[in-house]
């Protein structure tokens, strides 16, 4: 084989070996901000959720009423756990209902580690 030839292959392995580089550093930056975009979207979207609940538990209030407003983590974590089900193709009634079930136990969690000030119905 001469030179030449060498040349070409070595060129051409080269600019393959560049271009997939390329190829995967962009799949990996796409993917990752896809992955941020959709953690701000669950995170603005559990702001309104808890805004709105902790106004209507106000409201309540003054009617003489109590309703617990689940931590703000609560809405975050479910949130996100919705927009991940949808996003895999896999929210169905049963997922769901788990995703629902591991808020109420991180819900409790955090109750114990910060429990309601005294007084207050529980």
């Amino acid at each position: 084989m001469s030179e030449g030839w060498i040349a070409i292959i070595a060129a051409t392995i080269g600019g393959l070996i560049g271009t997939v580089g390329t190829l995967v550093t962009t799949w990996l930056q796409v993917r990752r901000q896809r992955r941020s975009d959709l953690v701000k979207v669950a995170y603005d979207a559990a702001i309104i959720d808890h805004r709105t609940m902790t106004e209507r538990a106000a409201e309540e209030v003054k009617q003489g009423k109590y309703t617990e407003v689940p931590p703000f983590l609560n809405y975050v974590f479910h949130h996100a756990g919705v927009i991940e089900l949808v996003e895999r193709g896999r929210l169905t009634p049963r997922r769901l209902k788990k995703l629902i079930a591991r808020e109420r136990a991180l819900g409790a969690a955090l109750r114990e580690i910060q429990p309601p000030p005294a007084g207050w119905p529980k």
